[in-house]
């Protein structure tokens, strides 16, 4: 048993400090042993360089102190003066461990217990629990420092009720697909910004995003644009703008509008700034080539590269001075049929490149045979690197199979005249989400300049 009355025990720790010992708590177990002898007599070896935790717990129940307390004291090199920082460190990392967990995507589950249909609450969370390791196995783990995965998801009508609005369950799909990457550009976001809103209520406070205004005319169909991304991981570098085309040298009208403004911002991640340029193409006839289609995609890609330099949101040091290297990205929904077709085509001869990675994918519709969807950046990249790891995610798989067909009879009656195969799709989307990662810690390449 510990018999040393407590006052003793504290008494000596300050008497030490006191007397200026400065050399005796040079490491944590140096305040130890100063009190360990007095405490526990022969019952501890004198010589313990650090004490078992089990032994800090018995000289700390002696002091009447919490074995933070003595710990704290120990690693402050027993000033208590210095306490202050230590914990103000202890602090900032246990909430990056809390956040570290949060990028897990775990703590949105909870509000799971308020949804008061027991049969939805079961269908969501068996829904989730298929989808959560399908997700793990088909996209990479997230990382803090290392790597970004950038994402491009046209979300079908978030949301218009055209077919009934979404409700509990696709939400807590969407949005588990969404923690799974770092920075994502959603198309054919609607009028309302409750969508992005729940989103980002169910992902948590670290996730922000940027979005456009309502693209106004018939062939705007009332849409947004959005940037979704981790604060954690992505910053906003303050750069945001519409797509405006400009009106030619020497040409007699001003040209024709994309009918859905492209959006551009910048953002840092790690190393890498980027310049990102989303955008969602006329689709016109269901055809591979529609003359508008092809006019939008060229004019988009050719007016991006041409103003490449005053696009970069990366630093600027002096005035008149060149920006920091910049990433410029092209990504959303080109609605692209083919590859080989002169739409693509106008991508790659503006100066863009598709990541071969990339390439391999069948197709990013649900069908998986049109190449709607793109990732492509200008000339080359800058502290960003590729890691060869890429793909689309067909959630269908995992939520709202055909085989789930008759769980959602009910449901389906309220807007009834669509199958069940492409109401889904106004649940989920006709679009599958399109990632890349791409290394963004270029320590290395850089410590090689400096030798």
């Amino acid at each position: 048993m510990l018999r040393k009355p407590p006052n003793d025990s504290e008494k000596l720790i300050c008497d030490s400090v006191e007397d200026g010992q400065e050399s005796a708590w040079l490491e944590p177990g140096s305040v130890l042993r100063r009190v360990e002898p007095h405490v526990h007599g022969s019952s501890l070896e004198h010589s313990l360089k650090s004490p078992p935790l089990n032994r800090v717990a018995e000289l700390c129940e002696a002091m009447n102190v919490h074995p933070f307390t003595l710990l704290t004291l120990a690693y402050a090199d027993g000033n208590p003066a210095g306490t202050d920082q230590l914990l103000a460190r202890i602090r900032k990392e246990l909430e990056a461990i809390a956040g570290a967990a949060e990028r897990e995507g775990r703590m949105h589950y909870a509000r799971l217990k308020k949804i008061s249909d027991a049969a939805m609450r079961r269908r969501i969370i068996e829904g989730l629990q298929r989808l959560r390791p399908a997700l793990t196995e088909a996209i990479p783990r997230r990382t803090a420092t290392h790597t970004l995965l950038l994402a491009t998801w046209n979300i079908r009508e978030l949301d218009s009720g055209k077919y009934g609005y979404r409700g509990d369950e696709p939400y807590y799909y969407i949005a588990e697909i969404l923690s799974r990457f770092d920075l994502i550009a959603i198309q054919e976001v609607r009028d309302g910004l409750y969508p992005l809103q729940r989103l980002r209520h169910l992902l948590g406070n670290d996730w922000a995003f940027l979005v456009t205004d309502v693209t106004l005319g018939t062939s705007g169909n009332s849409e947004r644009m959005a940037y979704l991304y981790d604060r954690r991981k992505v910053s906003f570098t303050g750069l945001a703008a519409e797509l405006v085309l400009p009106k030619a040298r020497n040409a007699q009208e001003e040209p024709l509008q994309l009918a859905r403004s492209p959006y551009i911002a910048g953002f840092r991640a790690g190393w890498a700034y980027l310049t990102l340029a989303t955008v969602h193409i006329y689709y016109g006839k269901s055809v591979s080539v529609d003359p508008r289609r092809l006019a939008e995609i060229k004019a988009f890609s050719e007016t991006i590269a041409r103003n490449a330099a005053k696009l970069s949101g990366a630093p600027q040091y002096e005035p008149g001075a060149p920006p920091l290297p910049d990433n410029l990205i092209i990504l959303g929904d080109f609605n692209i049929f083919n590859r080989k077709d002169v739409t693509m085509e106008a991508i790659t001869q503006a100066g863009f490149v598709v990541p071969e990675e990339l390439n391999r994918i069948p197709g990013s519709n649900v069908a998986r045979n049109k190449h709607y969807d793109q990732i492509a950046y200008y000339e080359r990249l800058a502290r960003l690197q590729p890691t060869g790891q890429a793909g689309v995610f067909d959630f269908f798989e995992q939520v709202y199979r055909l085989e789930d067909e008759a769980t959602y009879a009910k449901e389906r009656a309220e807007k009834p005249g669509r199958s069940f195969k492409d109401w889904r799709t106004y649940r989920m989307s006709d679009h599958l989400p399109m990632w890349i990662e791409l290394g963004i810690d270029d320590s290395d390449a850089y410590l090689d300049t400096l030798t």
